[in-house]
């Protein structure tokens, strides 16, 4: 197998294990934390740079609206462990 097909079949895992996990998570009544728990067990197994794009979408959908709430920050640093990806701790700004 060559670099491009390499590439490609990488694309399509990425692709597969996205798609799961959004199915897992909307299931037919909407979301629920058993699905959510078993899409990220799931989701645990996959290669590092799929586990890389996924906290990366994470994060950029809790920062969409410009302010980390703690509990966004703790959500995100809870989907990290799951995947093994520890994030270090969010520091609060200092009053000014």
């Amino acid at each position: 197998m060559d670099f491009v097909e390499q590439q490609e079949q990488a694309r399509q895992q990425t692709k597969r294990f996205i798609l799961y996990f959004v199915l897992a998570i909307r299931g037919r009544n909407g979301p629920s934390v058993l699905r959510i728990d078993a899409a990220l067990e799931h989701l645990a197994q996959a290669s590092p740079q799929l586990k890389k794009l996924v906290l990366n979408a994470c994060s950029h959908a809790v920062a969409s609206d410009g302010a980390l709430q703690s509990r966004e920050a703790e959500l995100l640093r809870a989907i990290a462990d799951t995947l093994d990806c520890p994030l270090p701790p969010f520091l609060e700004a200092a009053p000014t």
